[in-house]
């Protein structure tokens, strides 16, 4: 049933286009999680290098958490689990 609304085509159409950026360009407020990745990181590297080695780990564990969550919701949404609309 093609033209159905909801149809599986349509659904994948929609996930691609937003994914995509739909024609624009992205703003920073849309990569927030990836932002704070890369605060965090620079934070440890940088405490680390001034010898706040406990802050640097703070930091550090900071940025590994976020990459964790980051890294299972894309493979939520590339094995369908989770669809963005």
């Amino acid at each position: 049933m093609t033209g159905r609304i909801g149809s599986g085509t349509e659904i994948r159409a929609k996930v691609f286009h937003v994914c995509t950026g739909g024609g624009r360009f992205r703003r920073w407020k849309d990569f927030a999680m990836l932002k704070w990745i890369l605060i965090l990181l620079v934070v440890a590297a940088v405490a680390s290098l001034l010898g706040f080695h406990a802050l640097a780990g703070a930091a550090a564990t900071g940025a590994r958490i976020l990459i964790a969550i980051v890294l299972v919701l894309f493979l939520l949404v590339l094995f369908g689990v989770v669809a963005i609309a």
